[in-house]
């Protein structure tokens, strides 16, 4: 990790240790029948016989790993970390109820958070695969999440702000996928609600009051809406709440969880780090209280299994694939855009080379054939070529 922004190195190192913790929630049994069950409680200690959905927000774990942004495990390669992810999608749909609800604490809850967290991290996968790995979408529950979707689409949660903003995005980003039909139909009208729920300080109301745990919850899920609409509100609305995250912090560095609504401990990096790449407010807030996420006295490691694989770990994940854009270290964004240069200069002299050898190829069998003039022409355009590769190397 040398030459990494100081932020990113601090939070690579907390997600590096705590990478097996998340893992070891999961079932990764290959012919089990709850593969890529992330509630251990359920498959494997079976204390209980459902299993929480919002756990299935460890496919954002999964998904880091594909995508390079954390080391693979010991033993493990890409294709067994694509098949895992995958698996947790699909173990997803199989928790999906016809009528589209989904559990959480106990069975035939109806869980209103744990279908917008888990849907959220679903269709944040499935985007990104339909681009880059389109062999995962194979055998995908498209029908369970649209019934999800479908149900999500119709509530409203109106006690827990985060929870409503989770849905939100959740529904916001579904809408880009065509699979999923019906598509939701009431998200300017989810928006409308959550955006004027917003208190003129700045806080979300989170059963009675500001709870700045929550706020940063739902700031990752604005930015989330955000990506997906373009709408300008929601930029605004991060703005304010980083405000009010701003104003409490303390001497120590450190938000007076004293003061929570529903005492919070913890506050999760992923929007304040896409919010500080243009809110230099928001860049000092997630500098203070992550520049040493790598102790282990830092309040992340002090976050049980549940919320660990719940929505923190994914945010933090989320964060390192984030930080080199909102760091402001110049040094760092210099680096990744000399590297995309020299790639694209890499790809350039191969073609060269590659045509080159086609050409003389041709140019011999021009002159085997008695084309003694387009023989030599080609011969002269394939050196011409072979040194232009020899040039750009």
């Amino acid at each position: 990790m040398d030459g990494q922004h100081p932020l990113h190195r601090s939070l690579f190192a907390y997600a590096e240790r705590q990478l097996p913790r998340v893992l070891t929630q999961m079932d990764r049994d290959p012919d089990s029948p709850t593969r890529g069950n992330f509630d251990r409680y359920g498959w494997h200690y079976k204390i209980r016989d459902f299993s929480s959905a919002i756990l299935q927000q460890g496919v954002t774990t999964l998904e880091a790993l594909r995508r390079g942004d954390l080391p693979l495990p010991a033993g493990a390669s890409q294709q067994t970390v694509e098949r895992w992810a995958q698996s947790a999608v699909i173990a997803l749909g199989s928790l999906v109820r016809r009528d589209g609800s989904v559990d959480e604490y106990y069975p035939y809850e109806r869980s209103f958070p744990a279908a917008s967290f888990a849907l959220g991290a679903a269709v944040r996968a499935l985007t990104t695969w339909k681009t880059e790995a389109p062999h995962l979408l194979d055998g995908i529950p498209w029908a369970a999440l649209a019934r999800m979707a479908a149900a999500l689409d119709a509530r409203r949660e109106v006690e827990a702000t985060n929870q409503q903003a989770a849905g939100l995005a959740a529904l916001a980003q579904a809408v880009r996928l065509p699979e999923i039909v019906p598509a939701p139909k009431r998200v300017a009208e989810h928006a409308d609600l959550l955006f004027a729920a917003q208190k003129s300080e700045g806080w979300f109301d989170e059963y009675g009051g500001p709870d700045f745990g929550y706020l940063a919850v739902t700031i990752d899920a604005l930015v989330d809406y955000a990506d997906a609409t373009g709408d300008v509100r929601a930029e605004v609305a991060v703005d304010r709440a980083v405000e009010f995250l701003a104003s409490l912090i303390g001497a120590d560095g450190r938000l007076p969880s004293t003061l929570n609504s529903r005492n919070t401990d913890y506050v999760v990096p992923y929007g304040l780090v896409r919010a500080g790449a243009r809110n230099p407010l928001a860049a000092w807030l997630v500098t203070t209280l992550f520049r040493e996420a790598d102790r282990p006295e830092h309040f992340l490691w002090a976050t049980d299994d549940r919320y660990t694989t719940h929505y923190l770990y994914a945010s933090v994940v989320r964060a390192l694939h984030a930080t080199w854009r909102s760091s402001g270290d110049p040094m760092l964004v210099a680096q990744i855009a000399n590297l995309r240069k020299r790639i694209r200069i890499i790809k350039r002299m191969q073609s060269l080379g590659v045509l080159s050898l086609m050409l003389c190829t041709a140019s011999m069998a021009l002159l085997f054939f008695g084309l003694q003039v387009a023989g030599q022409i080609t011969f002269g355009i394939s050196l011409l070529t072979m040194l232009g590769s020899l040039a750009l190397s």
